[in-house]
């Protein structure tokens, strides 16, 4: 079980394959990165035109998309 600091109003959740980093789309027009291990936000993006409203890792981790 995580528990994110701040983390409210999400539309989609994804693990990324070795489930390390959990991906959260949403709300409105962020997408967010946690590290699993510490429940630590790592990043957010901004900037996207649209609302976010799902998320996926490409097979080999390195994009959230």
């Amino acid at each position: 079980l995580l528990k994110l600091t701040g983390a409210f109003g999400f539309q989609r959740l994804s693990f990324s394959p070795d489930s390390a980093v959990l991906a959260c789309a949403g709300p409105g027009q962020t997408l967010r990165l946690w590290d699993v291990a510490s429940q630590r936000e790592v990043t957010r993006l901004h900037g996207h035109v649209e609302q976010v409203t799902d998320v996926a890792f490409s097979p080999d981790g390195i994009l959230a998309i």
